[in-house]
């Protein structure tokens, strides 16, 4: 049962909803700076995947998703553009969705290594030089990084955060090269820092647009997994029993017939492929197997929905759970191109947890892999848990 305070939150949320939906269908043709304000997860995916879908045909969806190396608002803007020739169009007609800057936050206030490296050193054993016979161990697929140490640092670099918000200052006036409405989706805890770390960018926006996840929404956290190996899992985990997810898809589905194109139904996919795993790991199965290929199943329906959708950080996620999943039935081989896959996108787009992330979850499948020349499966692990940390 709600109670008011749920009753006086469901009722801001549409308030905002119907304002965004309308500000956007009003801004066809110029730019125009929008910035909603949620809590990263499902109800914000929700609320992107339900305008999305209100405002289709008529106006197009885009998405970009800030780089987490180099987060210019406009060297994304400028990407996806180039990459969009219907965008290219007079008086063309859309609306794009940015987001990205949660992830920014999280980064916030580490030094060169962050929070997550200091956990890594705890669980990894000391390691040697990454050297064999005076050469660097290196695989095509780990990035070309001369660190023949473990060594942290401190260092005056900016936060990627900080670096954020710079670009927002000074690129104001480059943005009037983009004539489209643009939601930019921030945290309320970057809203409230907004203002007065980007001034410039702040005067120019058109509308703010608050949202209040609902309690039983899902908790974002970077969790350790330790498992046998010491496996670093970074995941976001819902409260959503799996019956009621598989009912949301199946909404979904019905909805969009043979389109099946909402990026809200790859996120659906990827979260019922983790209750099918943890219900696997954790022994509460009545049908093990089955329960195992439709975990893969739903895993590989959230990967090919990304793809098709360019949501590259979320493929990034689903290949390296995919992996952690075939490393549990001690499948490593195929584990490992899981991992490297998610490794070469993640560089891609710059997504530095990602990248270290699978880069742990590739050196322990080596570490376990008893297939082949055994000192040559732990040099390769090592040198993934090195590169692990140079990232970070």
């Amino acid at each position: 049962m709600l109670d008011n305070s749920d009753i006086q939150d469901n009722l801001t949320n549409e308030d905002s909803y119907d304002s965004l939906v309308a500000t956007i269908e009003a801004s066809q043709g110029f730019l125009t700076l929008l910035i909603a304000s949620c809590e990263p997860g499902l109800f914000q995916n929700q609320l992107i995947g339900r305008y999305e879908a209100e405002l289709a045909p008529e106006i197009p969806s885009y998405r970009i998703r800030l780089n987490q190396l180099e987060p210019s608002l406009r060297g994304g803007l400028e990407e996806l553009v180039n990459e969009t020739p219907q965008l290219k169009l007079p008086k063309a007609s859309g609306v794009i969705t940015v987001t990205g800057a949660a992830d920014l936050e999280e980064m916030m206030g580490a030094s060169h290594f962050g929070k997550d490296t200091l956990f890594l050193t705890k669980f990894l054993p000391t390691l040697p030089p990454l050297s064999k016979g005076g050469a660097r161990i290196q695989s095509p697929f780990l990035p070309n990084r001369d660190a023949p140490e473990m060594t942290l640092w401190e260092t005056e670099e900016k936060s990627p955060l900080d670096k954020f918000f710079g670009y927002l200052q000074w690129t104001r006036e480059g943005l009037r090269a983009f004539p489209y409405p643009i939601v930019l989706w921030v945290t309320p805890k970057i809203l409230t820092r907004l203002s007065m770390a980007s001034p410039d960018f702040w005067s120019w926006r058109s509308g703010v647009f608050r949202f209040v996840s609902p309690v039983r929404e899902e908790t974002t956290v970077k969790s350790i997994d330790t498992r046998d190996g010491g496996i670093i899992s970074y995941e976001k985990l819902s409260d959503l029993p799996l019956d009621e997810l598989l009912e949301q898809i199946n909404q979904i589905e019905k909805i969009e017939k043979s389109q099946a194109i909402s990026p809200l139904l790859a996120t659906l996919y990827d979260r019922v492929g983790q209750a099918y795993t943890n219900q696997v790991i954790l022994g509460k199965s009545e049908n093990r197997q089955w329960e195992i290929e439709q975990a893969i199943e739903y895993f590989q329906k959230a990967i090919t929905l990304q793809t098709n959708l360019n949501l590259k950080a979320d493929r990034v996620n689903s290949l390296r759970r995919l992996g952690n999943f075939y490393y549990d039935r001690g499948q490593y081989k195929e584990a490992e191109l899981f991992h490297k896959e998610a490794i070469e996108i993640a560089r891609q787009i710059g997504d530095i947890s990602g990248e270290a992330a699978s880069l742990v979850s590739l050196g322990n499948s080596y570490q376990q892999h008893v297939l082949g020349n055994r000192a040559e499966n732990l040099e390769l692990a090592i040198a993934a848990y090195h590169n692990a940390l140079l990232v970070l």
